[in-house]
């Protein structure tokens, strides 16, 4: 630690060895925020976020398969369960100086999910309802409202399973630059 003076007009630290005591917590502190990676918090957000994707999956009621029409034809054949397939974690763009990694639970639309008969570019309409050529709102019955009853049953897990992850994480890093 440092050299505890004493006297009869002052008990505790010198102000020198205080100094150089934050200095050097300062130092490790600076390692620290070095070794932090952004993958490193991608991967724990990762991990925090999977009982939301099973909370949304757990949400949805499977119901029959059904057709998509549009410009007077087959626009898409949706098969039963391929929103529920769809839904996973999405990485999304970064906004700058506001955060260095940023995820999304919800139905993916890119990549292997690309194809209209397979993506989840429809979740909007289940969960809000929509409009038919007739004018008539529609809304499904067994699935309206599913990802915002999802989120918020399952907000708090996250949360504290980030939290939790997170501070396990930055203990080991702290424990591994003492050594």
């Amino acid at each position: 630690m440092g050299s505890i003076t004493k006297s009869k007009a002052f008990i505790g630290f010198d102000e020198d060895t205080l100094m150089r005591e934050f200095e050097r917590a300062f130092q490790e502190l600076d390692k620290l925020s070095n070794s932090v990676k952004t993958k490193d918090i991608r991967r724990i957000q990762r991990a925090s976020l999977k009982p939301m994707v099973q909370k949304f999956k757990d949400n949805i009621k499977s119901e029959s398969d059904f057709t998509v029409y549009r410009y007077g034809g087959v626009f898409a054949e949706i098969k039963k369960g391929t929103l529920e397939k769809s839904i996973g974690i999405i990485n999304t763009p970064v906004r700058k100086k506001s955060t260095f990694s940023s995820l999304a639970v919800g139905a993916r639309v890119k990549g292997a999910f690309k194809d209209v008969e397979d993506g989840g570019w429809f979740a909007h309409f289940v969960e809000y309802g929509f409009v038919n050529k007739h004018g008539q709102f529609i809304k499904s019955k067994a699935n309206h409202g599913f990802a915002e009853k999802a989120k918020r049953g399952s907000l708090g897990l996250v949360r504290t399973t980030f939290k939790n992850k997170m501070k396990s994480f930055l203990d080991r890093r702290i424990k591994n630059s003492m050594s």
